[in-house]
């Protein structure tokens, strides 16, 4: 589950030896911190809403299993507003060879519409999902996903809406190039049926 972040979110265990062989400690390793650059577009009553942001990610791996977190604020164009964003997760790696990996998971999120001095709405999502990571060679992994996000508890300006709130599918691509043996340059578009977002960032990995 690479925290793309998610991206996001989008780790080697202790112990554990990569069976891809690579020389570099980039593709299809999960111990990662990684940094980036958003841009959404979404489609919202029929005009166009843009926001840009910042985010950071951090992810571990556990023998199969993956935990991430992830933090980051967009700010939405022509306004003093902006979204608050933090969330976890925790994926499973299936190890279909040693080239390919399989991984669902799970997220939970918080996401606040806020500026300065003032609260608009907010609402938690829950997001299964599942990825394909795939090393095309020793440098660069590709990876493709789907998901479903649900949100509960939404309120605006102190008004619970959950009821008129609606789940939504979305799918990404990405992928990761290593350009040192524990830099890696991240890459992706992930979309739904109101929305496109993408994101670039540098994920280090230890």
């Amino acid at each position: 589950m690479k925290l793309r972040y998610l991206i996001l979110a989008t780790a080697l265990p202790f112990g554990y030896v990569n069976g891809y062989s690579q020389e570099n400690n980039v593709v299809l390793d999960y111990d990662q911190i990684t940094v980036g650059y958003m841009h959404n577009s979404i489609d919202f009553d029929g005009g166009d809403v843009t926001l840009n942001g910042v985010g950071i990610s951090a992810s571990s791996r556990y023998g199969n299993f993956v935990l991430g977190v992830g933090l980051g604020n967009s700010w939405i164009e022509d306004t003093d507003a902006s979204v608050l964003q933090m969330g976890a997760g925790v994926g499973y790696v299936f190890e279909l060879s040693d080239s390919l990996h399989l991984v669902p998971s799970i997220a939970l999120d918080y996401e606040k519409i806020h500026d300065f001095t003032y609260y608009y709405g907010d609402t938690w999502v829950f997001t299964p999902s599942i990825s394909l990571n795939y090393a095309a060679t020793e440098s660069l992994e590709l990876s493709v996903g789907v998901g479903y996000s649900e949100p509960f508890n939404t309120e605006v300006l102190g008004e619970d809406i959950s009821v008129y709130t609606d789940g939504a599918f979305a799918g990404s691509v990405g992928g990761e190039y290593a350009i040192s043996n524990n830099l890696g340059l991240v890459g992706g578009f992930a979309f739904s049926d109101n929305s496109t977002l993408f994101t670039i960032g540098l994920s280090l990995h230890y």
